[in-house]
């Protein structure tokens, strides 16, 4: 069974694994590309490289309002990717308050920004990317079913 966290006002945020090139890396690189007699050719093909060696981490995040009971659909389908899902993963489940603690934690030049939205869908659309930017893995709305495990397929 994944191992399941509530991230919410009263816990602390999850430390981001280092999965992101340094910048003295991507300098290194950029350089490389731009002494290559193809430039577009050699990019596009660094890029294949990467999408082939890509490994998403076994992380699944989800959003609600709080780490109160969910809907009970909400519940069910939740519980199904828990048992779909290898016990190597892990699933978030972010508060609203978790978001903007994530949001004022790692980004807070866009703190402002994200309260400005004048609607709570916009911020939790936003707080998806900053999951996805620090811990990598796959985001999937409370009412998406889990039918199996997210494996690459032969």
């Amino acid at each position: 069974m994944p191992r399941d966290a509530c991230i919410d006002s009263g816990g602390a945020l999850p430390s981001p694994p280092h999965v992101f090139s340094p910048p003295h890396a991507v300098d290194a690189h950029l350089r490389r590309l731009g002494s290559s007699p193809n430039l577009l050719e050699l990019e596009y093909e660094e890029w294949i490289r990467r999408a082939h060696s890509l490994i998403v981490p076994p992380t699944l995040h989800q959003s609600w309002q709080a780490c109160g009971p969910l809907l009970p659909d909400h519940a069910r389908w939740r519980a199904r990717c828990a048992r779909v899902l290898p016990a190597n993963w892990t699933l978030f489940l972010w508060s609203d308050d978790a978001n903007r603690r994530l949001v004022q934690t790692f980004f807070p030049s866009f703190l402002s920004t994200y309260d400005g939205y004048d609607s709570h869908i916009k911020r939790v659309d936003a707080a998806r990317y900053f999951y996805l930017y620090l811990f990598g893995g796959v985001y999937i709305d409370l009412d998406v079913h889990c039918l199996r495990p997210f494996e690459a397929r032969a």
